[in-house]
């Protein structure tokens, strides 16, 4: 879980704990690195607003160090799919605003 928003934070961890993940997060894009390549990660939640860091570096980030791993960005727009070709490595969206039900779906998936 990669995001500055310690609510998003908070929230994924509440239910990704809750269902018997193991979460892991950071909230500095220079963290990223260091927690990829100590970890090995199946999925990795990215929210796309991170101010320190867009999240395409980040994604070239993810996919240099964790290249097998699923990416989930967490995003605002209404139709995720119109951003979709600009980073076409995002494996599925969450759209804010975020529910329980939302986050356990898309892990489903």
């Amino acid at each position: 879980m990669i995001s500055q928003n310690t609510e998003i934070i908070d929230l994924m961890i509440r239910v990704l704990a809750s269902d018997g993940y193991e979460v892991s997060a950071c909230n500095r894009p220079k963290e990223v690195i260091s927690l990829l390549r100590r970890e090995n990660f199946d999925i990795v939640l990215l929210d796309a607003h991170i101010a320190e860091a867009p999240y395409e570096k980040l994604m070239e980030v993810i996919r240099r160090v964790a290249p097998t791993a699923e990416v989930v960005l967490i995003t605002s727009h209404a139709f995720p799919d119109a951003v979709k070709h600009d980073v076409p490595d995002i494996s599925f969206y969450l759209v804010q605003p975020l529910t329980d039900d939302k986050i356990r779906n898309v892990l489903n998936v």
